[in-house]
């Protein structure tokens, strides 16, 4: 292998173009010792990877707490958190991210404006922002933010806590939430873990611990010897709080399985509704080196409390409950300059009846046949959002639906079945 990489760094052509060759032949070398198919979860981060990875495991920036998606070259406000420097100058959802510290963001990738925002704490960014048709300046100090957690009061007596990710801070962050439904007299829980891809076990601990006596068991962890060790709770239960539904999706996996699988089999109060999860029975642990690099290798499966191993077959909810076709769907990219006549068939227009749909326009066809219907509703959206009334797919209308429907999503709630279902259950109770 040595003698490999010395013809490469001596004669390669492409080598010349290339800062610090060296140091990039040994992470490729590197990258395909740990490529295996028996283990995609295996993995080696350069020195920026792995900050970057335990960035997004603990989810902590600096910036000033907006959400934000991109609709057709316009960048919209779809959250603002609570506590937060955007909250405290006035942003508000709908704003659009109209320039930052005089660079226009219209033309910015998602990605390039993220860089742009965020920054040193403490430092100012100059926004101007869109809000109907008036441009307005608000210069944004930048802080620490960690944004590992979300919850509100649904009703009188239901709480409802999603967790992100199992990072260091979700334990203290969970707590906090559940001193604000106590103080509100809430009785029963919402715990959302769709969309959570997991994090560390000793996140995953201290969060069971608020809802499991002290000494109970989170997960068993076995090694490659059969040799078992037990995960058990070692404070005291925060709240007798409950019932409990725990929502989960197709993208909830690893220390969010953990945690639902020690719930469900430990507590008899506990319903889980959505759609199987990902099933990841693995554990991984990193091994940092000297110069910045990790290496985050299997060492372990987890098994449940009552030794049922998910990987590769997931959580079956007790209640399956899907959200609406367009979520499950995957989208073409339509291309400048086609055409679609009435009566033609196509995967975009499949795309976008999908998407009227679901925004509450009538479809009488998601097959991708572009029906007489579909184009006189597809007109009526394009009046509705000021676009040019064709009554015929293009582009722009395209994105703009797109959209649209991620926006709806993002900033309401009453298209989400999964929540609507478990809201039912509690109140049922």
């Amino acid at each position: 292998s040595n003698a490999v990489k010395e013809e490469f760094e001596s004669d390669w052509y492409f080598g010349k173009d290339i800062e610090n060759l060296d140091e990039r032949l040994t992470d490729q070398a590197i990258e395909g010792l740990v490529a295996n198919s028996e283990d995609t979860h295996t993995l080696y981060f350069s020195a920026e990877e792995s900050d970057s990875f335990r960035q997004g495991i603990n989810r902590n920036y600096c910036g000033i707490g907006v959400q934000y998606l991109e609709i057709d070259g316009t960048n919209i406000i779809t959250k603002v958190m609570e506590d937060t420097p955007a909250q405290q100058a006035g942003l508000q959802v709908g704003d659009v991210l109209y320039e930052a510290d005089g660079t226009l963001l219209s033309d910015k990738s998602a990605e390039e404006i993220k860089e742009i925002i965020q920054g040193e704490e403490g430092s100012i960014v100059s926004l101007k922002i869109l809000r109907q048709d008036k441009i307005i300046g608000m210069p944004v100090e930048r802080k620490n933010l960690v944004s590992i957690a979300d919850g509100k009061v649904i009703d009188d007596r239901i709480g409802y806590l999603q967790l992100y990710q199992f990072g260091d801070s979700s334990g203290d962050a969970a707590r906090r939430y559940l001193d604000t439904f106590r103080e509100a007299g809430v009785s029963s829980l919402i715990l959302d873990l769709r969309d959570n891809g997991g994090g560390y076990l000793t996140s995953v601990t201290d969060v069971a611990s608020l809802f499991l006596p002290k000494g109970s068991a989170v997960l068993q962890r076995e090694d490659k010897e059969g040799n078992i060790t037990v995960s058990k709770t070692t404070q005291e239960q925060y709240s007798q709080i409950g019932p409990i539904v725990i929502l989960i999706n197709e993208n909830t996996a690893s220390a969010a399985e953990v945690l639902t699988m020690a719930l469900s089999e430990q507590r008899d109060d506990v319903t889980i509704i959505g759609t199987t999860s990902y099933g990841k029975g693995t554990v991984q642990v990193e091994r940092k080196f000297s110069d910045g690099s990790s290496l985050n290798y299997t060492t372990q499966r987890w098994l449940s409390p009552d030794g049922v191993w998910v990987n590769d077959v997931g959580i079956e909810p007790d209640r399956e409950v899907r959200l609406h076709e367009v979520f499950y769907h995957t989208f073409t990219k339509m291309k400048e300059g086609n055409e679609y006549k009435v009566d033609s068939v196509s995967p975009s227009v499949e795309d976008m009846a999908l998407c009227l749909d679901y925004l509450g326009y009538q479809t009488d066809r998601k097959d991708g046949y572009f029906s007489q219907i579909l184009s006189d509703n597809l007109r009526q959206f394009q009046h509705d959002y000021g676009l040019e009334e064709t009554g015929n797919p293009d582009v722009h209308t395209y994105r703009y639906l797109y959209g649209q429907t991620r926006y709806r999503w993002q900033t309401t709630t009453d298209t989400d079945t999964q929540l609507a279902e478990a809201v039912k259950v509690l109140q049922g109770m």
